[in-house]
């Protein structure tokens, strides 16, 4: 008899009389397999799992090395069989999610689904489905687990999945225009998208029609960072949106624990983040957790400036910058935090730029920091608009 966790957002349920699979934030909850035909969302970017506890059969041991008694995840060798969807799996492997080497507990097999902004559950299709998994420690008998085995001790819960994003529509204002609503508090970032659009869904963007009579098949959405902030200045974020755009909010919540993702590697403390004041190495900063890409209007534009993005699986990049007159334009890239940084030592680790570095146009500056025309920058003055999205897991714990 095995006991196994299937863990699926809050949801918990022990099996007794079958192993069964564990998933990590998988957002369609319920059961292994639902009633009549129709089986559970299994979320873009989730992750399927494995304990030792849940491998492991009488008279089997897992392998530990013999001097540090380390788990030696080369020598503990576990095959999963798919049924459907294997061309879903992005990766799989032993992860460590305890710092204890020699704890089995210590260890998880994962595997690790592709994500995707475009895949669609019904609960109709089966998409995903796990019928066996092996588990051979180094001098150990093999252990075969399927889902038609006779022996309790050896049978798999049937894992049936349907892979992807369920939907929901939202309409366009009829004027043509919205600000994004949002709420801030002290030296926090401001919330935007968070109050306008369901989390975890491909929302259809429908065209709306204005006092007129006529079609409204567009709308530019905006932020006003200056005015979160409580500053003079009249930076804008905006972005474009028409009839029939397919928009995704993914779970980029910047909380203070993602945001030490900054200290040390890049050279940002958590402080510099939060700071709101206008002395501040962060004067305004803006998460954007859909699948948009916006712009930034950055007026009061410094030499001394430089706009970075924050990616959600902690990737730091720099973001071209235009400056005429005064005012900077920068993109706003998606699922992404995205910061003017005014310090005097340059940031470490910079993965990439982002944007084009197209030639100078007159009126624009070379920023001495960096000696580039078109200064890798992003959002500044940005209001932070939290989105987030609940089923993007990726393979770490």
């Amino acid at each position: 008899m095995k006991k196994v966790l299937a863990l699926v957002l809050a949801v918990i349920m022990v099996c007794t009389m079958a192993f069964a699979v564990g998933v990590t934030a998988n957002v369609g909850g319920g059961t292994s397999v639902t009633p009549s035909g129709s089986y559970a969302q299994i979320a873009p970017g989730s992750t399927v799992y494995f304990t030792v506890a849940d491998l492991i059969s009488a008279g089997v041991k897992p392998y530990h090395d013999a001097t540090t008694n380390e788990f030696v995840p080369e020598k503990n060798i576990v095959k999963v069989s798919y049924g459907k969807g294997a061309e879903l799996v992005a990766s799989a492997g032993w992860v460590q999610i305890d710092p204890d080497k020699t704890k089995d507990a210590s260890w998880q097999y994962q595997v690790a689904l592709k994500d995707s902004d475009t895949a669609i559950c019904d609960e109709t299709t089966l998409d995903f489905s796990i019928v066996g998994v092996s588990y051979k420690p180094y001098g150990e008998p093999e252990v075969k687990y399927t889902v038609d085995a006779t022996t309790a001790a050896l049978k798999l819960t049937k894992f049936e999945r349907d892979y992807g994003w369920k939907t929901a529509s939202y309409a366009l204002d009829p004027s043509g225009a919205m600000e994004l609503t949002y709420t801030t508090s002290a030296g926090a970032p401001a919330y935007g998208f968070k109050g306008l659009l369901p989390l975890d869904k491909i929302v259809t963007l429908t065209a709306t029609y204005n006092s007129k009579g006529e079609t409204v098949a567009s709308n530019v959405w905006f932020i006003n960072a200056g005015k979160a902030y409580s500053k003079a200045d009249n930076t804008q974020i905006e972005f474009a949106v028409k009839a029939g755009q397919k928009l995704l909010r993914k779970n980029y919540d910047f909380t203070p624990a993602q945001q030490t993702v900054l200290d040390g590697k890049y050279g940002i403390t958590t402080a510099d983040i939060l700071a709101a004041a206008p002395t501040a190495v962060y004067p305004y900063i803006v998460v954007n957790d859909t699948n948009l890409d916006g712009t930034a209007n950055i007026t009061h534009w410094a030499n001394n400036m430089n706009v970075y993005a924050l990616a959600m699986d902690g990737t730091l990049s720099k973001v071209a910058v235009t400056v005429n007159d005064g005012v900077a334009t920068a993109k706003v890239p998606a699922y992404s935090a995205t910061f003017v940084y005014t310090g005097s030592s340059p940031l470490k680790n910079v993965s990439a730029t982002i944007g084009s570095t197209a030639p100078t146009t007159p009126g624009s500056t070379t920023n001495p920091g960096t000696g580039a025309n078109d200064v890798v920058g992003v959002a500044a003055a940005l209001a932070v608009v939290a989105l987030v999205s609940g089923a993007a897991i990726s393979l770490k714990k």
